[in-house]
């Protein structure tokens, strides 16, 4: 958990695009810490995160519904395009938190796909921050009041217009 960063989930916080404070290392279990630095890295606060034990999957919790949405929308129009992906990324709204666990339980495919994704975040971090910003730009008090499902759907289509221009 970090208190202190709990301002970052707030819709003004989110849109001002600030850098996030650092995440120590030591504050994070083993074979997660590598993905929530990376997300970290592109602009995704996280409130808390676990690697799993006792048959129970790994999780991150991000700092409210814009930082978790945002990286929703990444993840299946960016992440899931660059990476043949096997576990399950389930994404839970009561707490904002993503859930990730292995079909079968196997915990060596869960970490090594938790480390492929955060090698992929961080090596495209900046593309990532830069997308965010440019998203946050756009973003109006309408937003703001949206439910999840409109929201998800709008960052996806600031992403994927992004992506376009990106490419061209």
């Amino acid at each position: 958990m970090n208190w202190e960063r709990d301002q970052y989930g707030k819709f003004d916080q989110f849109k001002k695009c600030d850098d996030l404070p650092k995440i120590r290392v030591y504050d994070l279990e083993p074979f997660i810490a590598r993905l929530v630095k990376a997300v970290s890295s592109a602009g995704i606060s996280t409130w808390s995160s676990c690697e799993g034990h006792w048959g129970e999957p790994a999780y991150i919790v991000f700092d409210g519904k814009y930082h978790r949405l945002w990286f929703q929308a990444i993840f299946n129009k960016f992440v899931k395009k660059k990476l043949h992906l096997i576990c399950s990324w389930d994404w839970l709204g009561w707490d904002e938190r993503c859930s990730i666990s292995s079909q079968n339980g196997g915990l060596l495919e869960l970490y090594q796909e938790i480390q492929d994704v955060a090698r992929l975040i961080y090596d495209y971090r900046d593309f990532l921050r830069n997308s965010k910003k440019q998203v946050c730009s756009l973003l109006t008090d309408k937003h703001k009041s949206m439910n999840k499902r409109n929201l998800l759907n709008a960052f996806v289509c600031y992403f994927e217009e992004l992506c376009k221009v990106d490419q061209a």
